[in-house]
């Protein structure tokens, strides 16, 4: 989620979609205005100026939170701490795109019976983990998506600890600090 300008100078294209996700899913922040932005209204502005989409406002609230990882990222602790999309990892594990949102109920439902699907002790009873959790947390420091997105990065963090995750793009260039711009599911 950083400057999108190789080494040598080409520019990656923003990810719209992998595999038939729907646009949006993964954002790219290519722009500087954009990732640097104080304010929406100027990022949404630097995201259509550069030929993207608009930035939703859940998006822009994490820019912080990405700008804080980016200072600290350096390509030797990248070997140990990635990047990783939870839509992307739940269409992994289901083998489609999941189409309803997560914040719906359908989507939810949908989310927790792929989650059901991992073999293993460690996700055995998640359903009942997630109501507890849904339960014993309020709804203003938790929400129920979150959670779902929890588990699911549990899940590729022992992919990629087992060389069984992919990454997108499949080749990553490298910024100009020489960090790896990719995401993996």
């Amino acid at each position: 989620m950083r400057d999108t300008t190789s080494e040598q100078g080409d520019t990656v294209p923003p990810i719209a979609g992998v595999d038939g996700c729907r646009a949006g899913w993964v954002v790219v922040l290519a722009h500087p205005l954009a990732r640097d932005a104080e304010e929406h209204q100027v990022t949404v502005c630097a995201r259509f100026d550069e030929g993207g989409h608009g930035l939703s406002i859940q998006a822009f609230n994490i820019l912080p939170k990405i700008r804080e990882v980016d200072r600290v990222m350096t390509p030797a602790l990248q070997q140990q701490v990635y990047e990783a999309h939870p839509e992307l990892a739940f269409q992994a594990l289901a083998g489609y795109p999941l189409q309803d949102r997560k914040k719906t109920v359908t989507g939810r439902e949908a989310r927790l019976r792929v989650l059901e699907t991992i073999p293993g002790l460690l996700f055995h009873g998640i359903r009942t983990a997630f109501e507890r959790i849904l339960h014993a947390c309020k709804r203003t420091n938790v929400a129920p998506d979150d959670i779902l997105d929890a588990y699911v990065l549990v899940w590729t963090a022992l992919r990629i600890w087992r060389a069984q995750a992919h990454r997108v793009p499949c080749v990553p260039p490298s910024d100009a600090r020489g960090l790896r711009m990719e995401i993996w599911y």
